[in-house]
C-alpha cells in the first residue's frame, strides 16, 4: 500500500483496554485484542500518542491526530478527522466526513458531515452515584447531519441539534436546536433568517 496513505506513529496505542470501572461488579480489562495494524483500513493516519480502544471501528481515510483518543467500541466513519486532542467516548458513533475537535461523550450520535469543537456531554443529574454505573444510562446528545458546534460550546443531555443547525462558540445548549436555527448564549435559539450578522449567509443554511 502507498506509504502516504497508511501511517501509524510508533507511539500510538492500538487496542487499548477499557479502564477499570467504578461501581461495577466486574472490572472490564478488555484484553481481547481485535485492533492491530493489519486490521486497520488501507488509508488511515494515526498520529503520535493517539489511543484507540478495543473493539473500536475506524473507517477508510480517517485521521486521528496527536494525543487524540477513540475509546472502546466507538465508531468513526470514513474520512472523518479527530483533531486537537479530541475524544470519542465509549460506544459513541461518529459518521462520515466529520471533524471532531472536542469531547464526544459515550453513546453520543454524530451524523455525517458534522463539525464540532465543543463538548457533547451528559447532564449528570445524580452527582453522587458512581461515575461508571447507573441503573439507566443518561441520554446522550444527537447531532444531525451538517450541523456545526463552535469552540467551547456545550451541548448537554439528550438533546437533538439540527440538521443544518449552528451552535455558536461558547454557547450552552440543553434543549433541542431545530434545523436551520442558530443557538447562542444560554439556550437562546433563533432562525438563521432572523440573525442580523453575517452568519445568516453561511452556506450551511442553504435550504434547497
Amino acid at each position: 500500500m502507498p506509504a502516504d496513505n497508511f501511517f501509524v506513529h510508533p507511539s500510538a496505542v492500538l487496542d487499548a483496554p477499557l479502564r477499570f470501572l467504578q461501581g461495577c461488579q466486574r472490572w472490564e480489562v478488555g484484553n481481547d485484542s481485535k485492533l492491530a495494524p493489519q486490521t486497520l483500513p488501507t488509508r488511515v493516519f494515526i498520529g503520535p500518542h493517539a489511543c484507540i480502544g478495543t473493539g473500536a471501528s475506524i473507517g477508510e481515510g480517517v485521521v486521528i491526530d496527536a494525543y487524540c483518543r477513540v475509546e472502546p467500541h466507538a465508531v468513526v466513519g470514513a474520512n472523518s478527522m479527530i483533531l486537537y486532542r479530541g475524544t470519542v467516548g465509549v460506544q459513541a458513533n461518529v459518521g462520515e466526513w466529520c471533524v471532531i475537535g472536542g469531547s464526544v461523550s459515550e453513546n453520543t450520535i454524530v451524523e455525517d458531515h458534522v463539525t464540532t469543537f465543543g463538548k457533547l456531554i451528559h447532564t449528570h443529574w445524580d452527582s453522587l452515584s458512581s461515575w461508571d454505573f447507573r441503573e439507566e444510562a443518561e441520554p446522550s446528545p444527537i447531532i444531525r447531519t451538517r450541523s456545526f458546534i463552535g469552540h467551547d460550546a456545550r451541548v448537554i443531555g439528550g438533546v437533538e441539534v439540527g440538521p443544518r443547525a449552528y451552535v455558536c462558540a461558547g454557547a450552552t445548549v440543553s434543549r433541542d436546536v431545530p434545523p436551520f436555527h442558530i443557538a447562542f448564549g444560554t439556550n437562546k435559539i433563533q432562525h438563521y433568517r432572523e440573525w442580523r450578522g453575517k452568519l445568516r449567509n453561511n452556506p450551511l443554511f442553504q435550504e434547497s
